[in-house]
């Protein structure tokens, strides 16, 4: 079982974009069992998959702060392999809980997702925007993590906090996280933006960056308004091969080719 989690402290990078999507495709496409564990308040990644939880249902809340058995917070999604937790607005006291535990509070996540080491070939974290508590817990639990950015000023900044903060954890309690890698959402190819991705890659040159970047288009937006993924609501757009071929990257990096 392969953990991977996707973080960016600025939001709309295209951080759940890229969480659900790669998902998706790894049990759509190679047909390995997936879950996908949305650890953001905002509950983008459940909402994209059209799953709308309230705060009196079962959510990654209670198996965090209210010790619930996780596989009792897992549910079906419309895609075929892929299982959700879901999350709801309960998450939003999660961190503050978290503080409050005396000890081991970085390894409430893995402890748990290590009840589903027979169940699961990937398991991919939709990280919160945040450098907190809950995304600490991810990358605890972490095999590899990627970093979705846009190639912006704002994106450089972003990225270089986020890695200071891989840095820190990989130090602290999970010496086997690796990156997998940057990957460059919404790319439009302007001068600003190969500007920026020259920046990102002369200051950021021990990183690893994904071949392919993610174009910017109306197709995902579209998607996120049928809550579809892309590669069942539009298999031969552009953007789905991009995920596509991150994808395949991203299984070569899992087993040492890159």
């Amino acid at each position: 079982m392969i953990v991977i989690s996707l973080l960016n402290r600025k939001g709309g990078a295209g951080k759940t974009t890229a969480s659900v999507n790669l998902a998706a495709i790894f049990a759509h496409l190679y047909n390995k069992r997936v879950l996908l564990a949305d650890i953001d308040p905002q509950a983008n990644a459940t909402t994209y998959l059209n799953k709308f939880i309230s705060k009196d249902e079962i959510s990654v809340y209670d198996v965090i702060c209210k010790d619930t058995p996780i596989k009792e917070a897992i549910i079906d999604t419309d895609i075929e392999n892929l299982k959700l937790i879901p999350s709801n607005v309960n998450l939003d006291n999660a961190d503050t809980q978290l503080m409050m535990l005396p000890t081991a509070k970085e390894f409430v996540l893995k402890k748990k997702l290590r009840e589903l080491e027979n169940d699961f070939d990937y398991i991919f974290i939709d990280c919160p925007p945040a450098r907190n508590n809950l995304t600490t817990n991810a990358l605890t639990a972490s095999h590899y993590t990627i970093l979705p950015c846009e190639a912006t000023e704002y994106g450089i900044d972003s990225i270089f906090a986020m890695t200071e903060f891989i840095s820190n954890v990989q130090a602290d309690v999970n010496d086997n996280l690796k990156v997998a890698g940057i990957l460059f959402t919404k790319r439009e190819n302007t001068t600003a933006q190969r500007y920026y991705i020259e920046q990102f890659k002369a200051n950021l040159d021990s990183y690893h960056f994904f071949d392919t970047e993610i174009r910017k288009t109306t197709v995902v937006e579209k998607s996120l308004a049928e809550h579809s993924p892309l590669i069942v609501y539009g298999k031969r757009e552009e953007v789905t091969n991009d995920y596509i071929k991150v994808a395949e990257e991203l299984e070569r990096i899992i087993k040492g080719e890159v």
